[in-house]
């Protein structure tokens, strides 16, 4: 598990009327890709398992001296990242939440810039300037120094970050030098209003606005190996020659089925001849049989009475006859 370098939400020369594309590409690959291996190398130093940046900052002053600078490092590039945006966004109206907590906190939104754009300018050696919040909504400005930020437990002043600037020299110096005063006022001009506004809500309802959600979602999958892939492609084949293999003995199965049918079919059908056969032979017996006696037995008896034998006479012959 590792926490990973996230992407810009810009190309590296989108910001250029502020800071130069070389700047910003170096910036990115170079110092925060490196603060982001050296956390990783860290935190698998300090046995650190699954854990969010924001836990880790909440705690930072248990841990090393290379977790502490190396997770601030990396959380608050990624948080610098997404405060700008190109040709910067609207102003917050002074009639939304968050454009009246800047007057209630600050006067007015010009005295807010001014009071920020000096946290940034005065902040001895390299450093960040902050704009916070605390839980109940009240906006306060501060500045911490080297990659320290008001989340971590050990900083002078504590709150949920919503707003920040870089002013490690590194982040202006080839375009600025060493007026950092020019790179801070113009850096107003690319604030990302929304993504601060979100952040001041988010703040408000007691949590922070995360800038990675857990380590797992910034993590580096590595690229499966050739051996990997190999098994991968074996099991696939013997999952196929398996469902090959069952979809035959089913179709065996099926056709087995259906010979017994059939032949159980044609085994009835047989019974069925036989049985009307005899069916048939036993009424032809009886045909045959039968009426002749019965004949025998009525002309008898008609030729008797014809004769004028008395009737008692009749039926003694009549018996004679059929005996």
């Amino acid at each position: 598990m590792a926490f990973k370098l996230p992407k810009l939400p810009y190309s590296y020369g989108a910001l250029s009327s502020v800071v130069d594309k070389t700047t910003m590409e170096i910036h990115h690959t170079k110092h925060h890709a490196g603060y982001t291996n050296k956390l990783n190398a860290a935190m698998a130093d300090a046995g650190l398992g699954k854990m969010t940046i924001e836990d880790v900052l909440k705690r930072v002053s248990k841990y090393s001296p290379a977790v502490r600078n190396n997770a601030g490092g990396f959380y608050n590039h990624c948080m610098f990242w997404k405060i700008m945006v190109p040709k910067g966004t609207a102003v917050p109206s002074a009639k939304s939440k968050f454009g009246k907590a800047i007057v209630a906190s600050f006067g007015s939104f010009e005295n807010f810039q001014e009071k920020f754009a000096a946290a940034a300018a005065s902040r001895f050696g390299s450093g960040w300037a902050w704009l916070c919040s605390s839980r109940t909504g009240k906006l306060f400005i501060t500045s911490t120094p080297n990659q320290d930020n008001p989340l971590m437990d050990c900083a002078d002043k504590k709150g949920f970050p919503i707003m920040c600037i870089d002013v490690w020299e590194h982040a202006y110096y080839l375009k600025y030098q060493n007026r950092r005063a020019d790179y801070v006022k113009g850096f107003f001009s690319v604030v990302n209003w929304k993504e601060v506004t979100k952040r001041y809500t988010a703040a408000c309802a007691n949590k922070t606005a995360p800038v990675t959600t857990s380590m797992s979602d910034a993590v580096v999958k590595p690229k499966p190996t050739v051996a990997k892939k190999k098994v991968t492609a074996k099991k696939a084949t013997t999952s196929r020659a398996k469902t090959t293999a069952k979809k035959k003995v089913t179709a065996k199965k099926a056709t087995t089925a259906k010979a017994k049918t059939t032949a159980k079919k044609k085994v009835t059908a047989k019974k069925a001849t036989t049985t009307k056969a005899k069916t048939t032979a036993k009424k032809a017996v009886a045909k045959k049989v039968t009426p002749k006696k019965k004949a025998v037995k009525t002309s008898a008896v008609k030729k008797v009475v014809k004769k004028g034998v008395p009737i008692k006479k009749v039926t003694a012959k009549r018996r004679r006859v059929v005996k």
